[in-house]
């Protein structure tokens, strides 16, 4: 049976060449199948896998050859600082993303709103809306979704965060009343064109209806621009995320809509990843 280093340097080789950080997969794969947090590996490298503990972990090594995300494998993902479950068929949540968070918050502190009321408006696994009520305390936040998989995984996700929130099924703002301070959205918006050109990360395993949009990746933009307006107060916030190269149609799209204060935002790799705009009178 193998030691813990010994399971680490296997799965370590296994997967260079397929995976960008190798090393890194191995050992939170090991530590999903030990129970065991990334000290305690570091603590016993000497301590040894059963048998059964082995042949979970080689194989779990196997399908992460096979390019199977690694939040899909262990079924948790860290976003904001928070442990969010994710299942196949729900987008996994991106560091990427946390930049429409960071915005939102923003906003949130500079206008001085104590209790917002929240749309996060196709929530998949809810990392956004939920990482929002936690991170401002006060904040009601409404979860949308058209996926009842993408639901179930945002009720398990606000029950494990302690959040209470309102989780509704509904086609963008079809069953939807109401007006809200903030409406977030990272909707889909990578062109069906560019599909094959994505990771086979992605490709293979994410849902595409999370993933693609027509008319170059805007369809969804040219529905929830105009739309938001309906369900925003005066001077609430839209938020959006955005492909790399879509800021300034996004933009157009929000000024043509009547938004105020459009401001593209890039992430940490200095693409544009977030548009914002106030709902004007």
């Amino acid at each position: 049976m193998l030691t813990i280093r010994e399971a680490l340097q296997k799965g370590g080789r296994t997967l260079r060449g397929v995976s960008a950080t190798p090393e890194l997969d191995a050992r939170v794969i090991l530590g999903h199948v030990l129970g065991k947090s990334h000290l305690d590996l570091v603590l016993d490298r000497a301590g040894r896998l059963t048998r059964a503990q082995t042949t979970d972990y080689l194989c779990l090594i196997k399908r992460r050859k096979a390019h199977e995300p690694v939040a899909y494998l262990v079924g948790r993902k860290e976003f904001m600082g928070l442990d969010f479950h994710v299942a196949r068929g729900v987008l996994i949540p991106r560091p990427d993303t946390e930049t429409l968070v960071e915005a939102v918050l923003r906003y949130l502190k500079q206008s001085g709103k104590e209790s917002p009321e929240i749309l996060d408006l196709g929530c998949g696994s809810g990392a956004i809306g939920l990482s929002l009520a936690r991170h401002h305390p006060g904040a009601r936040v409404t979860l949308v979704d058209l996926s009842d998989k993408a639901l179930a995984v945002t009720e398990k996700n606000a029950g494990n965060l302690g959040i209470e929130a309102r989780i509704i099924k509904s086609d963008l703002f079809e069953a939807l009343e109401g007006s809200y301070q903030v409406v977030v959205s990272n909707p889909p918006y990578i062109d069906p064109g560019q599909y094959e050109t994505l990771a086979p990360d992605v490709r293979n395993y994410e849902p595409r209806q999370a993933l693609l949009a027509q008319r170059q990746g805007l369809a969804f933009y040219e529905v929830i621009i105009p739309g938001a307006r309906r369900h925003l107060l005066e001077k609430g916030l839209l938020a959006l995320e955005i492909g790399f190269d879509q800021g300034e149609s996004v933009r157009a799209l929000m000024a043509a809509s009547g938004y105020s204060e459009i401001e593209v935002i890039p992430d940490l790799g200095g693409h544009h990843r977030v548009v914002l705009g106030l709902r004007g009178e």
